[in-house]
């Protein structure tokens, strides 16, 4: 796992690991070592979100917006901050930066199989938001 990668490959590489691990029924030291690791990726994530919604809440949008950023950066696969983002940046009439949000959101659900109906949403969202970005 390079740390240079964004926390979603390197939370998915950890998940690997501990498939692999299970398979061949190695539940030792590795196993909790990795097993710790992605938590702690996933707390990250997690706390992100929900220190955002808080900030929201606070009528901080703009910390918030930099917490959601952070986790579209790491390319996380819920679709919470992407859909904060688009609304934050929509309502400040950012349309540029809800259109750049929204293609990130296309490209990272669009890698997964069983996200195909998010991807379907984000496009809808993203056509609206260019006809308002380009009108």
């Amino acid at each position: 796992m390079k740390r240079s990668e964004p926390l979603q490959k390197r939370l998915d590489s950890a998940n690997r690991e501990l498939d692999r691990l299970r398979a061949r029924g190695d539940m030792g030291s590795r196993y909790e070592d990795v097993r710790h690791a992605a938590q702690r990726m996933e707390e990250v994530i997690v706390n992100r979100n929900l220190r955002g919604r808080d900030l929201e809440k606070q009528g901080k949008p703009d910390d918030a917006i930099a917490l959601y950023e952070q986790n579209v950066s790491d390319e996380v696969d819920t679709p919470h901050p992407y859909w904060r983002l688009t609304i934050l940046y929509d309502k400040a009439g950012k349309y540029k930066e809800e259109i750049r949000v929204l293609e990130k959101a296309v490209l990272v659900f669009g890698r997964r199989e069983k996200q195909r109906e998010q991807v379907a949403k984000f496009m809808s969202r993203l056509d609206k938001a260019k006809s308002k970005a380009y009108s």
